[in-house]
């Protein structure tokens, strides 16, 4: 009972963390009712990436705020398996928190310079940068998913390690699938230069998940 109430304490930063996020979440849904629906229907709909070019630039607040909102619960969902697959107890971590937090912004933000400065040096700019946008776009989708995940990682005891692995798994094989997706939409400049996109493909899509995995096992 004491190391119940214990780790509830403990997990204080946690929930301040989530109910951060929800309180942002709401307040993007306050001040852009209209995009913030039109984006949950991105699976369904082209409405929200269709808009105007002023409305759907990467440096638009609503973009922006969304990116934060991924850069935070893909840390804590990080975090959380950082805990769970070296056994230390959740909450008790921190600084490590803020360490991953660190190191996925910092990936995220020179993965995206090297998506466009690749793009501009191959000349390919002009398919690089919607796709990297409409990717964004998706990733930030799935952080919702997985904000509600590390909810229920938060606060469920005992916690099956399987569990984690599924949900992991199930979030790579949706993001693969809106991959193969976007290159359906970009397939007539793919096809154009081939050898290009194999190239941004293979140093920028699977290069750098392969070292980010590396670092972490």
């Amino acid at each position: 009972m004491n190391q119940d109430i214990r780790n509830i304490i403990n997990q204080d930063w946690i929930t301040f963390i989530i109910i951060g996020c929800f309180i942002i979440l709401a307040f993007v849904k306050y001040r852009y009712p209209k995009k913030f629906e039109d984006f949950l229907l991105i699976i369904s709909s082209d409405k929200f990436l269709s808009g105007s070019v002023h409305n759907n630039r990467l440096t638009h607040p609503f973009n922006l705020v969304l990116i934060a909102l991924q850069w935070i619960s893909v840390s804590l969902f990080i975090y959380f398996g950082y805990c769970y697959f070296t056994d230390k107890s959740i909450g008790l971590e921190f600084m490590t928190y803020v360490y991953i937090l660190g190191g996925y912004i910092t990936f995220e933000l020179l993965k995206l310079w090297l998506e466009r400065f690749i793009g501009y040096l191959t000349r390919f700019s002009s398919m690089v940068i919607p796709y990297t946008y409409r990717k964004l776009v998706f990733k930030n989708f799935l952080s919702f998913l997985v904000l509600l995940y590390c909810i229920v990682l938060a606060y469920r005891n005992p916690f099956l390690k399987e569990y984690y692995g599924w949900f992991l798994g199930t979030l790579l094989l949706i993001y693969l699938i809106s991959l193969l997706l976007l290159m359906r939409k970009f397939q007539s400049e793919i096809l154009n230069r081939p050898s290009y996109f194999i190239l941004y493909f293979c140093t920028l899509e699977i290069a750098p998940y392969y070292i980010f995995y590396k670092m972490f096992i």
